[in-house]
Formats: C-alpha cells, structure tokens, sequence
C-alpha cells in the first residue's frame, strides 16, 4: 500500500480516496488505481502537482494541473511491474504528497 497524503492547510481540496491507494497481487504486472482530486472552492480554481518518494516505481497521470471551482481530475497512478516477486511480510512504505 502507498499512502497519499494532503498537506494540514489545505482545506480547498479533497482527495479520493482520502489515505491510501492500494496495490494488491500480482506485481509482475502494471496495476492502476486512481486517484481523485476535487476543488472543494465554489469561486476559484486551484493548480496542483503529485510527487511520490518512488517516482521509477510508478506513473502518475497527470502529474500536474488545474482543477475548476467545485470540479475533480482522475489522476491514474500506475505501478510498474516488479521482476521478482515480493515476500509475504513486506510493507511498501512508498508515499505520495499532492500539493
């Protein structure tokens, strides 16, 4: 699982879902989750930019934009496929911040 988070200031936007993007079995295949972003502003638009702490590990589409008054993007967030197959007690600790 990687975890998206939203900086504490930023009540003019909401992300969907809210704290994680799950990524389950098989790796050795891309996996898409997507992400949304709404403006939660009646009477301005805002800019914002999707970084990750593993960015050869996965595609973000887009990464950057501008979201409308009251209006959402769908970001898909693609997982690259991995060569080797991952143990049972593994915890992905890859993180998302969208500002």
């Amino acid at each position: 699982m990687a975890s998206a988070t939203a900086p504490a200031a930023a009540p003019f936007f909401r992300l969907e879902p809210d704290k994680e993007l799950e990524f389950q079995k098989p790796f050795n295949q891309t996996i898409r989750r997507m992400l949304v972003v709404r403006n939660t502003l009646a009477d301005a638009p805002i800019a914002f930019k999707v970084k990750t702490t593993a960015p050869k590990q996965y595609l973000v589409r887009p990464n950057a934009g501008r979201i409308a008054p009251g209006a959402a993007v769908e970001i898909q967030v693609l997982l690259q496929p991995t060569r080797d197959e991952l143990p049972p007690e593994y915890k992905c600790k890859d993180k998302f911040l969208v500002q």
